[in-house]
C-alpha cells in the first residue's frame, strides 16, 4: 500500500527525535521528583 504523500525521511526523522527528546525530559523529570 503506498501512501498518496510522499513524506520526507527528515520529516519523520525529526519526529522521532522529538518523541525521544520528550520521554527523555519526562523521564529525567520524573527521576528528580522522585529523589525530592
Amino acid at each position: 500500500m503506498q501512501s498518496l504523500v510522499h513524506i520526507p525521511e527528515t520529516f519523520t526523522g525529526l519526529i522521532g527525535v522529538a518523541l525521544i527528546g520528550f520521554s527523555l525530559m519526562s523521564s529525567i523529570r520524573h527521576n528528580k521528583r522522585q529523589q525530592a
